[in-house]
């Protein structure tokens, strides 16, 4: 990384880094220290820009970024992570229009659905929670 830094580092304000497309163990403290080092070893090499993670299970897996993907933002100095799960495969057809955006640091993306199931866990059936909508994603984590 860090003798390739000054050709890349040029593109910093241009550039989103997508650290490894799809990789990681699902539900897994490897896949967040794993991106908790990689993104240390970006910044130590120069880049500032942002850097796109991927959830784990080829990029499904929910659990990654409701259990670590909090830790993994709050490790990055410039606090520049967004966090990918594709919507193919294993994941539900519901949908969640957004209802407002509050620019920050982070930035908060308001979700609502008419959907009785939670958009992002339509397994969810309500009981030991009380989850009736909108959903908060803050730097692309799922608050409830």
């Amino acid at each position: 990384m860090g003798s390739q830094a000054a050709q890349w580092t040029t593109l910093n304000k241009y550039l989103i880094v997508n650290i490894a497309n799809e990789w990681g163990p699902s539900n897994s403290t490897v896949w967040r220290d794993s991106y908790i080092s990689a993104i240390a070893q970006l910044r130590a090499a120069g880049y500032t820009g942002p850097i796109l993670v991927d959830s784990g299970g080829c990029g499904q897996d929910e659990a990654d970024l409701v259990q670590y993907s909090q830790a993994v933002f709050e490790s990055d100095p410039e606090r520049n992570v967004m966090f990918a799960l594709h919507q193919y495969g294993n994941t539900n057809d519901y949908s969640a229009s957004i209802q407002s955006i509050s620019k920050g640091n982070p930035t908060v993306i308001t979700l609502t659905s008419t959907s009785a199931t939670h958009p992002f866990a339509p397994t969810f059936n309500g009981s030991n929670n009380s989850w009736c909508g909108p959903v908060h994603i803050k730097s692309a984590v799922c608050k409830e």
